[in-house]
């Protein structure tokens, strides 16, 4: 038996909302009991999008607007993706450090009296 239920589109002065105003905090909450029925889909893409523009964390504003867990709002999410109602993610791809290893050249132009030092080191270094 599906249940139908109509988002206002104009909410009563005064009315708790969830999403900066998208929904009603009851509105909200009669399209958690639906589950991922279509209106509830539409209007999680609509919260999605939104949080999405104010660089909000899309899933964390699903988890609170509907009262849901990390991972229901995730299932909804990926419902409105393949209803195409959000786009697609794309993967974030992390480059690894290069990490560049160079080796000190074996003739380093050092001043004559480093020179000298050095040379003495290397062929007067072990007694």
């Amino acid at each position: 038996m599906k249940q139908q239920i109509q988002i206002e589109h104009g909410i009563d002065a005064g009315a708790e909302v969830v999403a900066l105003g998208l929904l009603s905090t009851s509105e909200a909450r009669q399209l958690k009991k639906l589950g991922p029925q279509p209106e509830t889909i539409k209007q999680v893409a609509r919260v999605y999008r939104l949080a999405e523009f104010m660089s909000d964390a899309p899933t964390k504003a699903i988890e609170d607007a509907f009262e849901v867990s990390r991972s229901t709002a995730g299932a909804w999410i990926g419902r409105a993706r393949s209803a195409g109602l959000i786009p697609q993610a794309t993967p974030t791809v992390t480059k690894e450090p290069e990490i560049v290893v160079r080796r000190a050249p074996d003739a380093i132009d050092l001043p004559p009296t480093l020179r000298t030092v050095e040379n003495k080191e290397r062929t007067h270094g072990k007694a």
